[in-house]
């Protein structure tokens, strides 16, 4: 290559890749923007979130791509002295002094040779390579594009209300992870329970479920669904069926029956009983018939069959029927286990249904994005009261008429309670009578009694405290007071329905007791079914 033209190629040749890659941006920038305005307006318009990330890499992959193109594209040196030529308007002078120097000696002059050199060396020198290569500016495309992208990036920079909802979106997937696995917890620990396979089956499915939800509203239903569905499961007369299983067990664990263990199952009772019978004097039969009546009273409401099987074994006994007691002995083992697995079945069933409506419950409340959350009014009454003992002593000298005074304290808390407080009263007289005083208040209430909801210990406040005075009277004296004290505003009652399965939990603990006689455990599982007959 003839020297003189080497400076002057090499920054033609610059010139022309900018030159190319300055037209091509401006021929395809009108067309990116455009793509990206309207990735940019699907992004506004739905939920694809990759929507605004895709317009921005399209600008920056389209930029990157004409920029490497126009820098690696080969550009060869007859190419570039064409175009110094053509834009010099040199007459070719370059390009056949290129051409020259690729010829074989012999064929040209090489006098011709150098004077085309000279004169192409001459050009090269007073050349300017901008006069070269000129960029060209289309006004159109620059035009269009000068709308579109300052459009497509405002829109871009604007506040997407598409975000607020992804975040939310977001947000609601991890409250629905979050009690997935919380029911997935109890789940395992239903299954360490006795009867509670099947629960925990259900809490695990439901949790199984929650994964695939859209959305708070579908894992709610899912929620709702899973617990009446274990609801269904659940006996009207659980809480009977609790206490006359529960109660059966933990009588015999304090008080085995003749020839049992303490340690041994109701059934391996029965049974062993049942061996001993023959074994047994007419006294130790009578005694075992009257325990067998008597257990048979406590399981007559909750658990009928297992009540009428040791009735029959009993009556069979006194008649001296040994056969036939040990036969009805038998019945009854197998109803009770029967009652035992069914009740721990159920109950079961009823706590995972409680875990499944509190999943419901904590996936219905509003969140920390939700406008609504925090706002809200409520308003409770409530009804307290209280009573108050004490004991005074008065002590008179002299002559007249004996007064005395009592004094009683009472305080309520959550609607009710049972406070006690001392009471004084002394009086001066030479004779008198003990006095005697009571008194009491109470909230505003309506008018008769509220059978919908019950009075819950867990709500109100503590109420005030009130006095109530003494008669007259000398010497020992004893004075008592009640008051009934109001409660603050507060939400003291709740549904019946609401609190109905603590209650069962609470009775059944209660009715464990055995200190409890059996003629009192009948009434109380009595009144414990008439409740949740009258909720039903």
């Amino acid at each position: 290559m003839n020297r003189a033209l080497r400076p002057l190629l090499l920054s033609v040749r610059r010139r022309l890749r900018v030159a190319w890659a300055v037209a091509t941006a401006q021929l395809l920038a009108p067309v990116v923007a455009a793509i990206a305005l309207l990735l940019v307006l699907l992004g506004r318009l739905t939920d694809l979130p990759w929507a605004e990330p895709a317009a921005l890499w399209l600008a920056v992959g389209a930029a990157l791509a004409v920029a490497l193109y126009a820098l690696l594209r080969p550009v060869g040196d007859p190419v570039v002295a064409r175009a110094a030529d053509r834009g010099l308007r040199t007459g070719d002078a370059f390009a056949t002094s290129l051409e020259l120097d690729g010829a074989a000696g012999d064929s040209v002059d090489d006098e011709f040779r150098r004077r085309v050199h000279e004169r192409a060396g001459r050009l090269a020198e007073h050349a300017d390579p901008a006069a070269a290569v000129r960029y060209r500016w289309y006004r159109r495309p620059t035009a269009a594009t000068a709308v579109l992208a300052p459009a497509a990036l405002l829109l871009a920079l604007v506040a997407n209300p598409q975000d607020a909802a992804r975040a939310q979106r977001a947000q609601d997937r991890e409250r629905i992870e979050a009690t997935a696995d919380v029911l997935r917890a109890e789940a395992e620990r239903l299954a360490e329970q006795p009867g509670g396979e099947e629960a925990a089956r259900r809490l695990e499915e439901l949790a199984d479920d929650l994964d695939h939800a859209d959305d708070l509203e579908r894992a709610e239903e899912l929620a709702d669904e899973a617990a009446a569905e274990l609801r269904d499961q659940v006996s009207d007369n659980l809480l009977g069926e609790k206490a006359a299983s529960e109660g059966l067990s933990r009588s015999l664990e304090n008080n085995p029956l003749p020839a049992a263990q303490a340690e041994q199952s109701v059934a391996d009772q029965l049974d062993a009983t049942a061996d001993a019978l023959p074994g047994m004097s007419q006294e130790e039969q009578q005694a075992a018939a009257d325990r067998l009546e008597d257990l048979a009273a406590t399981q007559a409401a909750g658990d009928p069959v297992t009540a009428d099987a040791l009735q029959a074994a009993a009556d069979a006994l006194r008649d001296g029927d040994i056969a036939t007691a040990q036969a009805h002995l038998g019945e009854a083992a197998q109803a009770a286990a029967a009652t035992a697995d069914d009740v721990a079945r159920q109950v079961a069933a009823a706590d995972a249904a409680q875990q499944a409506a509190e999943a419901s419950d904590q996936l219905g409340q509003p969140g920390d994005g939700d406008p609504t959350a925090g706002e809200g009014q409520g308003q409770g009454q409530g009804q307290g009261q209280g009573q108050g003992q004490g004991q005074g002593q008065g002590q008179g000298q002299g002559q007249g008429q004996g007064q005395g005074q009592g004094q009683g304290q009472g305080q309520g808390q959550g609607g009710g309670g049972s406070p006690s407080g001392p009471v004084t009263g002394g009086g001066t007289g030479t004779s008198g009578q003990g006095g005697q005083g009571t008194g009491a208040g109470h909230t505003d209430g309506s008018g008769g009694p509220d059978t919908d909801t019950v009075y819950d210990p867990a709500h109100g406040t503590g109420g005030d405290t009130g006095s109530v005075g003494g008669g007259q009277g000398t010497g020992q004296g004893g004075t008592t007071g009640a008051t009934n004290g109001p409660t603050n505003a507060g939400q003291d009652r709740v549904p019946v329905s609401d609190v109905l399965d603590d209650y069962l939990r609470q009775a059944t603990d209660a009715m464990d007791n055995a200190s409890v006689p059996p003629s009192l455990r009948a009434l109380v599982l009595a009144y414990f079914n008439l409740l949740q007959g009258a909720d039903a």
